[in-house]
């Protein structure tokens, strides 16, 4: 009983040395989780004290209803509250008149709907660009897919990335190692070394593994379609000998769950589409390390 005495008179004594308006914005930034700032606009609190401290997507509104910020969460009261009592605030917040919230039931599955929400939105992430690097095949003036080693920026994109690397050294390496263990042209794939001299044959033909088919039409389809069966096979970084995976989220509290697909380091789409941002190789090397027994192996 004497602590509590002792906070009783702590508190009374802080009272009045500190007016009530003082006394209470301490206090808002004390308790966890926050209690919000009395600055904000009723309406807008009242919102924002209904939101659950759980997964999901917090969409941000302007005074005239447009989109400004989508924002995923893992504690989404807890971290909006401590948010909103930073000293630098994000301008979405300072313009914010309401908001969406939109529940997910694990992480992977948070980032899923903030993807499509973005489209619905027509918003651009809100992550630092990557130094990740992936592989995607383009066809040539001849129609042979050549292989162009790409930066992996955040955000959607209508084509499959292949491969998920670390920075374009690891591609290159890579796609060397692959195109020769699966017998590919390099030089159709156009991952011959820079200083290897135009004109000169192929270094696979000059050594008599190659007959040079391979430019002819009847080559070129064999090889695109070889290509298009093994390009999966292209390593990811942190997932292993796994190149394309399921993986099965499930809130503990409703028993509602979701399988999601994931190849090449990103995050598949129901309109066909891929998405991936910084967040993501954390999140799902997180899962190959604490919830394995929820990731089935595709390829």
């Amino acid at each position: 009983m004497t602590d509590v005495a002792a906070l009783c008179d702590y508190l009374e004594l802080s009272l009045t040395e500190k007016n009530h308006q003082q006394w209470d914005e301490h206090v808002r930034v004390l308790m966890n989780p926050k209690m919000l700032p009395t600055w904000l606009p009723d309406s807008l609190a009242q919102q924002l004290y209904a939101l659950p401290d759980s997964y999901g997507v917090l969409v941000w509104f302007d005074y005239f209803g447009k989109a400004q910020a989508i924002e995923a969460h893992e504690r989404t009261y807890s971290e909006t509250a401590t948010l909103l009592h930073s000293k630098k605030l994000p301008p979405h917040i300072k313009a914010a008149a309401s908001i969406r919230f939109i529940p997910a039931v694990g992480q992977l599955h948070t980032l899923w709907l903030k993807a499509q929400t973005m489209q619905e939105y027509q918003l651009m992430p809100s992550e630092k660009s990557t130094s990740f690097s992936t592989v995607r095949f383009i066809a040539d003036e001849h129609g042979g897919l050549q292989a162009r080693i790409v930066l992996l920026n955040s955000g959607t994109r209508n084509w499959r990335p292949y491969g998920l690397f670390a920075h374009k050294k690891a591609a290159k390496r890579a796609l060397t190692q692959w195109s020769q263990e699966h017998r590919l042209c390099p030089d159709s794939l156009n991952i011959l070394p820079t200083g290897y001299a135009k004109g000169e044959p192929c270094p696979v033909e000059a050594v008599g593994k190659c007959n040079g088919n391979c430019r002819q039409p009847n080559g070129i389809k064999h090889q695109n379609q070889r290509i298009t069966e093994l390009a999966a096979l292209l390593p990811v970084t942190d997932w292993g000998k796994a190149h394309e995976i399921e993986i099965t989220e499930t809130d503990p509290l409703t028993g509602n769950s979701i399988t999601l697909l994931c190849a090449g380091g990103a995050l598949a789409l129901p309109d066909g589409s891929w998405y991936f941002d910084s967040s993501l190789p954390l999140v799902i090397k997180n899962k190959f390390r604490q919830d394995k027994e929820n990731i089935r192996l595709i390829a």
